[in-house]
Order: structure tokens, then sequence, then C-alpha cells
């Protein structure tokens, strides 16, 4: 970040005075000599156009866009959507009654031949079987089954806002790369100038050689720091690159979020508002309503099921007609150990999503205490950091410019302004990530 001081560097001017006349004459005469030479000059148009299409710069590319972008390519949501479809499905099915069962039996075959007049004629059954579900156990089921979607549909978006939230990282993660590098390239770009005014008055014996070794370190540190911060853009730049399935994603195209404020309303109210919408806090309760159904359904299990049975029959060749109920009678299997699994299981639910909603206060609290935290620092960044950090580098390098600075002081200067615009960038990249966790808590489920 420039200041309206610090736009001209004085450490350019004294580096420009030293250039010569002369040279700086053979420079503008030699570029004059390139423009306006003779020739035809529409040979020049498609280089100029080749040239000005290759440093064009790539599509800019917003936060908003890379987490659709990253939803709409995501393996992971596609399998949760497949697994909401299985859901559907095990709904329809819960529903369909259970099948008759047709029967053909036939009665008295002979093993061997016998003439015999009083052996038995053949025998002929045809009966239709149909069971009865009492006691709601269709219903049940059905309740079960829809709980199911409810548990499908809030891992999907679980699955949804996970990916949100690991896009959103990592976009910023390049963003504040990109920034911080820039910063650096600025240092090292002014450290240099200095370092070459130093060795000047060096090889003038104006200043000592030990004097532009601290420069010349200072030069060392920034190239180490620069290669580090480009390692970590690089490792988020990948990450981000899989989950945009863009292999040539430009960091120079990424757009940094706007700042946004919190809300001014109460923090336990808000907490409470996004609590409701988080994906985990629903997945817990679809489980906890598909463990009661379960439970339900386990307890009407208790009553038998009927079967009806009615047919034709024909024997000793009269016709006759078959009719007939067939009751289990419950003396061994009670299903009472089901019973008690499925209440055991709906106390760990209600367990589980009680936790899970104490767990997710504490941290929405965090979070938006922590955005507030950012955003106040982020406000008075400019007036806290960068000015008086920005003044204090104006006066070291005025100093050194007339000759009257320490090395070490103005060494410090430059790097303090570095250090302080590395902690505005990491308050506002990290105010951002904050933000749009809020918003992404916040949203209502798309699906």
């Amino acid at each position: 970040m420039r200041f309206a001081h610090d736009t001209v560097d004085p450490s350019f001017r004294l580096a420009r005075a030293r250039i010569p006349a002369r040279q700086r004459k053979a420079r503008l005469l030699c570029a004059d000599g390139v423009l306006s030479s003779p020739g035809p000059v529409w040979l020049f148009v498609p280089l100029l156009l080749l040239g000005l299409a290759s440093v064009a710069p790539s599509l800019a590319l917003d936060l908003t866009s890379a987490i659709a972008r990253a939803r709409e390519r995501s393996p992971a949501v596609q399998a949760s959507e497949h697994q909401l479809g299985a859901a559907r499905a095990n709904w329809y099915q819960a529903g369909r009654r259970p099948n008759p069962l047709a029967e053909l039996r036939s009665e008295n075959w002979r093993l061997t031949p016998d003439l015999r007049a009083q052996d038995p004629e053949l025998d002929f059954f045809a009966t239709l079987s149909q069971p009865l579900e009492l006691g709601g156990k269709r219903a049940a089921r059905q309740a079960v089954a829809s709980a199911g979607i409810d548990v499908a549909r809030a891992e999907a978006r679980a699955v949804r806002t996970q990916l949100a939230l690991e896009t959103a990282k990592h976009f910023l993660a390049v963003v504040r790369a990109r920034e911080e590098l820039r910063a650096i390239a600025e240092s090292e770009e002014s450290i240099r100038s200095l370092y070459n005014v130093a060795k000047h008055r060096v090889s003038e014996g104006r200043l000592a050689e030990a004097e532009q070794l601290k420069l010349e370190t200072e030069l060392g540190r920034l190239r180490t720091l620069s290669g580090e911060v480009r390692a970590n853009q690089s490792v988020a730049l990948q990450q981000l690159r899989q989950l945009l399935g863009e292999p040539a994603l430009d960091p120079a195209a990424l757009e940094e979020p706007s700042f946004t404020v919190p809300p001014a309303e109460d923090d336990t109210s808000l907490v409470e508002q996004v609590l409701r919408k988080h994906p985990e806090s629903q997945a817990m309760a679809a489980e906890k309503e598909r463990a009661q159904h379960s439970f339900e359904l386990e307890r009407r299990r208790r009553i038998p099921d009927p079967t009806l049975t009615a047919g034709y029959k024909r024997t000793a060749a009269r016709d006759t007609l078959v009719a007939g109920v067939l009751i289990p009678v419950p003396v061994f299997d009670t299903n009472w150990g089901n019973v008690q699994r499925a209440m055991a299981e709906l106390m760990a639910a209600n367990a589980r999503m009680e936790a899970t909603d104490q767990r997710l206060r504490g941290e929405l609290l965090g979070l938006l205490q922590h955005w507030r935290a950012l955003a106040a620092r982020v406000r008075t960044a400019r007036a806290d950091l960068l000015e008086p950090a920005a003044r204090v580098r104006h006066a070291a390098r005025v100093a050194f410019e007339e000759g009257s600075g320490d090395i070490l002081g103005l060494v410090d200067a430059e790097r303090v302004y570095l250090e302080v615009q590395r902690t505005s960038l990491a308050a506002r990249t990290e105010a951002a990530l904050a933000a749009q966790t809020w918003e992404i808590f916040t949203q209502e489920d798309d699906e």
C-alpha cells in the first residue's frame, strides 16, 4: 500500500541522478529511433496484437463463482445426491404392501402303477394368501424412510458446506500469498535501490563496506521469505485447482472479496438463528427423528400380522372352496430385544444432538466474536499501523539520502513496514474467511 508522500521514492531519485545525462539522452534517442524508424508501420501491427494477447489478464474469478464451480464439479457432491436419491427410493419401497402368496398343489400322486379301485384320486389345490399388517406398521415404515430422506438431505448439504469452506480457505490463502509476494517484491525493490546507493558510496569511500553487507543480508532474507510464501501459495493453489477442476488457474485472476461488516444483532440470538440452519445440527435432528420413528416401528411389530388364505380345492371328484387365517403366536419371539435396541438408539441420538448443538454454539459464537475482532482491526489498520509505519519508513529513507541515517535503522523501518503490510493483509483475508464462513452457514438449503 502506498501513500501520497511515499509515491516517489527518494532513493529512486538519487539512483536516477547517478546516471549520467549523456547515457540518459542516448537511451531516449535509442527508444525514439525504434519508434520513429522508417518503414511500413503496418508490419508491426500483428506483432503488437500478439504481444497484447500474450499479456492479456485471465478472466477474473470471484469467491462466489469459485464455490459454485467447485460444487458443480465435485464427485463428493454427486455421491451425496445419489445417496439422497437412494433414500427417496427407500421411502417409496417402504410404502409398498406385502405381496400375496399363490399356491398350486396336487396330492395323491402314485409312485407305482396300481389298478385297485379303492386308491384315492388326485387332489388339486389353488389358494391365494395375503398377509395383513396391523398396528400401523406400514405408516411407521414410511415415517422411518421419510426421516431417512431428511438425514440424506442434511448430509448432502453438509458435503456442500464443507466443500464451500475448503474452497474459501484455499481461495483466500492464494489471494493472501499473492498480495504478500507483491509487498515483498516492492520491499525488495526498495532495498535493492538502497543497496545500489550504498554500493556507490562504498566505492567512493564515503560508507563502510559493512553497511553495504547489512542491506545485502536483508535482500537475502527477503528472498528466503518470498520462497516460503511462494511455497505456501503453491500448495493452496494446487488444492484450489483440484477443487475447481482448473489445472491452469492463475492466481492473478482471483478477486479478493470485499470487506463485510458483522451483523449488529445480539450474538446469542444470531448464533441460535444460524444453529437452526447449520447442516450438522439438521443432520443430528433428522437422526433423532429417524430413531424415534424406528422405536415406534419396533413397538408396533410386537403385534402379530395374520395371513388370510382363500382358494379352490378338488378332492374325490368334488369341487370345494378353501378359506383360512394364519396367525403367528408370539411365544418365543416378542420383539422385545428390538424394542430395547431402538430405545437405546433413540437415547443415543438425543444425546448426540445435544452434544452437537453444544459444540456448534461454542464454535459459532467464537467465529462471530473472531469476525468482530478482525473487522475492528481492519478498520483501524490504516490509522494505527500502515500510516505510522510509512512515515517512519519515509523519514529513514530521507535521512539515508542525506547521508545522516543509520543503515540498521533504515533496515528496521523497511522491515517494520513490510510486516505491518503483511499483518494488515492477514487480518483482511481472515476477516473475509470468517464472513464467508458465516454466510455459508446462514444460506438456505438449495437442494
